[in-house]
Formats: C-alpha cells, structure tokens, sequence
C-alpha cells in the first residue's frame, strides 16, 4: 500500500529539547530507553515522530541508543550523540540526558533572547526600505514634471531626487527586481562555507559587535566544556568536540590548534592564553584555579552562566541604542525628500516675488 502521508517542514530545536527532556525523566521514573521513546512517540507528531519510530526500531533490533541517533546528524550533534553514548558507557545516561536538557535549553534561551532583542531594528530597517522603495514608484514620478518644468537651479539633493525619479520611471521594476535578487544572492554567499572565516572575523573586528560575538562563543565554549566534562569525557576528548561543533570558525581554528597542546600535557590555562583576544583574562584565569583546586567543571558552570547574562544585558542594551538611531536615520531621510521637494518651490516663489 503507498503512503500518503508526506510531511513538510523540518524538526524544530524546542522538539529535540522537549525529547530530551521527557526521556531524562521518564528514565528518572525508572523506566527504560526504549519505554521512554516510546512514550515521546506518543507526544510527537510529522518528521518528528517518523525519526523517533526509525529509531525506536533500531534500538529495537540491537543497536545503542547514540548509534540509533547518529543516524540522524542534523538534529543530534556530535556533542549530543557523545554525551548519549558517554552515558551508556558510565551507566549514567539518565544523568547526562538532564545535564543535555538543561544545555539546550540555555542555549534555546539565548538564541530567543538575542532575536526578540533585533526584532525592532528588524522591522524599521525593512520599514525604512519600503518606504524608500514606496517614494520612489509612487511619488517621485508626479513631481519629476514638477521639477522639470521649474525655472531654477536645483539643489542638489533635489537633482539627486530627479536622477532617483528617472531611473525608477525607466527601470524601477528591474531596479526592484535586482535589489531583490541582490539580497537573495548575499544571503546565499554568507552562508557558503568558504566566506565564513572572513564573516565571523570580521564580525570580530566591528567595535560594540565584536563584545557580543567574543560574549557569545565564551558562553557557549565555557557551558558546553563544563556539560561535557561532567558527562565523563576528559578535557581532550571535550574541546574536541566542542571545536567541531562550535559555529565560528576563527573559535574553532583556535580550539582546533589548542588539542594536541593538550594532549601533550598542557593546561587549558596555558594553552587558552595563546589567545587572548578570544578568550579573556577572567576567563583563563578562573580555569587555571579551576584545574588547580579540581573544580573546573563548576567554573566552567558558573562562567557560562556569566556570559550568559553578560550577553542578554549587552542585547537588550544594544537594542535600546539601535532603536533611536534607526529613527533618526528615518526623520533624516524623510526631512531630506520633503527639503529636496519644498526648497526649488520655495526658490522659484522667492525669485517671482521679487
């Protein structure tokens, strides 16, 4: 019999998070693996549960709960996959599924914290380009006669208005077309893999944003270490997946060259000073009394936590600037088009007054 049930769309991040969470307690309530997906399948509904069902039969039929998950890299990390199979290795899965839980979910909050933060600037930049847009298909071809007809030398960010007017009133719909097409286009390039390392360290290099990147990756490098470590793995096996999974690639560069220091024997402390416009002084400093007095994976804990406020606080505060400067830029462009259109009027009454 053929199936019809096609589903569309992805698996979301906050349903990797709700299964996370659900298995970590119905474990804690004594229950199986197998049980616990079993009940998430229940729960779950589309692409979602046709991966719990896929991996339901695979554990099943033998294999390990982390083998059955690697099968779908996209939505299970290798940091998620080693921190499952760490668990099983220790007995303490249970354990890990909530420290795993308890990672998503800061790292779901940050991401929610840093968007909700950019939703207004967001929408005057847009609002400010349809309005742009709007003036010139709309308005500016009934005042170009206006403007040709005038008897007077224009100012020039009325001649700059008239050029505007032509273009749209000849091309406007390829100069539409084609500003679209250009954003399409830059959004594609920055997501291909060869630009990345020029993105992220030039991100690095923008004054007020490059807090927030630094901020960011600290968080995240600094919450995922302590997460893993309690999981069981060493500091070695930790930042290797770590420098796997993190996003920008001048952090995993760093990390990338940081492991086979550790490897042979180096202190994290030692090796992290190396680079100190990544990782700051506090941070370096705090993980050498860490490894000293045996308590790294609390520092490490607690400085996630840190930067995790660090970075909401930098957001929201960030926000609060941006907002009025875009409404500057709004009154600024609105004052010049109406002084581009008043001022050859006014000179041409002016000039027949006199």
């Amino acid at each position: 019999m053929i199936n019809l049930n096609i589903n569309l769309g992805g698996i979301k991040r906050e349903e990797i998070l709700l299964f996370t969470q659900l298995l970590a307690f119905t474990l804690r309530s004594g229950l199986t693996v197998t049980e616990g997906i079993e009940i998430a399948i229940t729960q779950s509904k589309g692409k979602m549960k046709d991966m719990l069902l896929t991996i339901q039969n695979s554990v099943n039929t033998g294999k390990s709960f982390s083998r059955a998950l690697s099968a779908y890299p996209k939505y299970f990390s290798p940091f998620y996959i080693n921190m499952i199979k760490t668990g099983e290795y220790s007995g303490n899965l249970e354990e890990n599924l909530k420290r795993l839980a308890e990672h998503l979910s800061k790292a779901e909050r940050l991401k929610k914290s840093i968007k909700s933060a950019m939703i207004y600037p967001t929408f005057i930049l847009v609002a400010m380009t349809g309005i742009g847009f709007a003036i010139a298909l709309f308005v500016l071809p009934i005042l170009l006669p206006l403007f040709q007809s005038l008897n007077v030398e224009l100012p020039p960010t009325t001649k700059a208005l008239v050029f505007v007017a032509q273009a749209f009133e000849t091309n406007g719909f390829n100069i539409v077309l084609g500003f679209n097409l250009g954003i399409v286009g830059l959004v594609l390039l920055l997501r291909r893999n060869f630009i990345k390392p020029l993105l992220h360290r030039f991100y690095l290099s923008i004054p007020v944003l490059n807090t927030i990147v630094i901020n960011i990756n600290l968080q995240r490098f600094t919450n995922t270490l302590s997460t893993l470590l309690k999981s069981g793995l060493t500091v070695d096996e930790s930042i290797n997946i770590i420098s796997d999974a993190i996003d920008n690639r001048v952090y995993r560069k760093a990390l990338k060259s940081a492991i086979p220091k550790i490897e042979g024997g180096d202190s994290v402390e030692s090796v992290l000073n190396k680079s100190p416009k990544l990782f700051s002084e506090m941070v370096t400093k705090m993980i050498g009394v860490g490894e000293k007095t045996g308590t790294l994976e609390d520092t490490l804990a607690y400085l996630g936590d840190y930067y995790e406020e660090m970075v909401d606080n930098t957001v929201k505060n960030l926000a609060s600037i941006i907002e009025p400067l875009l409404l500057i830029v709004v009154g600024i462009m609105v004052g010049t088009v109406a002084l581009s259109i008043i001022s050859p009027i006014a000179e041409l009454t002016a000039s027949v007054s006199a």
